[in-house]
Order: C-alpha cells, then structure tokens, then sequence
C-alpha cells in the first residue's frame, strides 16, 4: 500500500520552521495532524516517497494603480509571515520549490543554510524584508533555473552582493532578478552572469552598477531575450556584445547615461533618460 503521508522527519521539519514564524494572520493554521501533504503551501511528491517537494508561501500580493493604465503591486503587510528561518529546513533536501515572497522578516539576514537544497529548482525571496550580504553558498544550488532576490530594503538597508563570484555556480539559471540588490562593490558581476549559458532573463534595475569595463572576450549567455539595467547611472559606450545576442528582444536602459546605437533586434525598449542613445 503506498503511504499518504509525508515523512515523519520531514513534518516535524515543517512544524520546527512553523515555530520560528510570526503568523499574525494565522495563514498556517491548517499544519496541524499527521497528514502534512494537505496543509497551505505544500506539495509531496506524487511516488511513494511522499517527500516535501514544494514549500510555496508567498504573500498575498495587491495589484496598486497610480496611474490610469500604469499597476504596481504590493504585499499584504498585515497577512505577512515574519519570525526567522529555522535551520532545520535543511532536511527537506528534495525540496524543488521555496518562495516566501512578499512576506516580512524585519532585516534579518538570508541564512547560510539556503544554499544547501541540492535539488532547489526555484526561489523566490522578492520583497520580504531581507537585508545583509547574500551568502556565497547560494553558488552551490547549481540545479536552480529561477532566482529571485528582487526589492528587499528596509530602513535603508539592503540587500548586498559584495563579490558576484557565486553566481557563475547557478550554471542551470534561466532567470535572474536581482533588482534593488546593492552591488556596487561586486566589481566582476558581469564575468559571473557571463558564465551562465542558459540565462533568458536578467533583472538588474537600481543595483549601483559599476562598469570597470563592459567587454568581454566570449559571449556565453546567447540565449538571453530580456536584459534590465535600468537605473544604474551607468556612463558607457553600449558594449559590442550586446549585438550579439540575437535573441534579445527587451532591453531597459533608462536612467543611465549609455551612448551608441541600438540593436536592431529589440522589440521592446526603454531609454527613458538616456538621450545619447540612437536608434
């Protein structure tokens, strides 16, 4: 008989973490029994292992209008998890998927331990109120396909990368949203992305860029269609690179001062406040 419920490490895990948490809107009260398969947020995998593959906590997120056709969205502060990351997550080792966007965890720092699920193929951290220095063992979680690390400030502190180097250990990485992430001392960031080969997505919007030089000797993310680099204050010749990337379709430069000629494969572009930019 296959076993309907998940194993015994695995939802003392799940209620360890649980017991971490601020959970003002009580959005966890279904973890409760035996059966953990069926509590809010998670998945089991569909064989007989019943292993947590799936761990989706996402905030409730509000679609915001400030202009007649324009939308932001944000988070519901008052349905929003808090607390700290129990390190004993660690046991969910065929976890596949963990986002706990658009929650709130008060400035504390991204815990080392994230970057030990082997097999993680998705995270999202976005907008849930992380700041401190993003460990370098994140480079270890080689299987991900979908990083997102976007807008997470608090008090006017962020989110920093201090050395890109372990990005170019996500070498399964199709998207990447660092946006609002200060890396401004993270001088070899583009070195690092360049080492992703199956990259499609880069979102690097307000991350203090500096462009010690834009060249590169090989291209090795040809694949990319969308490329943010928006808000960086960036003065520089627009790379020759970036006329090799014929798949690239959307391209964001505004609010940065980039000279040169646009690339006539670009379907969607913004060079809002980039006038030295000629199309």
């Amino acid at each position: 008989m296959i076993n309907s419920k998940c194993l015994e490490i695995e939802r003392q895990t799940l209620l360890q973490f649980k017991s971490g948490l601020s959970d003002p809107a009580h959005r966890l009260s279904s973890w409760i029994g035996d059966d953990c398969y069926s509590w809010v947020g998670i998945t089991c995998s569909n064989d007989i292992t019943k292993h947590v593959v799936k761990l989706d906590l996402q905030n409730v997120v509000i679609l915001q209008s400030y202009y007649i056709s324009s939308f932001y969205t944000s988070c519901d502060i008052n349905k929003a998890l808090g607390g700290k990351l129990d390190p004993t997550l660690v046991n969910l080792q065929q976890l596949h998927f963990l986002d706990l966007s658009c929650n709130y965890f008060n400035g504390i720092h991204i815990p080392e331990f994230m970057g030990s699920f082997q097999k993680l193929e998705y995270l999202s951290l976005s907008q849930a109120g992380f700041i401190g220095i993003i460990p370098h063992q994140f480079g270890n979680l080689s299987a991900l396909k979908f990083l997102d690390l976007s807008y997470n400030y608090i008090h006017g502190n962020f989110l920093i990368i201090d050395n890109a180097g372990w990005l170019s250990g996500l070498t399964s990485l199709k998207y990447l949203n660092l946006s609002y992430v200060d890396m401004s001392h993270a001088s070899n960031w583009l070195s690092a992305i360049n080492m992703l080969p199956s990259l499609l997505d880069i979102h690097l919007s307000e991350c203090g860029l500096h462009f010690p030089t834009l060249n590169l000797q090989y291209l090795n993310f040809t694949s990319l269609s969308t490329l943010d680099l928006s808000a960086n204050s960036i003065n520089s010749t627009l790379p020759n690179w970036l006329f090799n990337v014929s798949n690239l379709e959307y391209l964001y430069l505004g609010d940065n001062e980039f000279k040169g000629k646009i690339p006539s494969n670009i379907q969607k572009l913004d060079i809002s406040q980039s006038s030295l930019l000629v199309l």
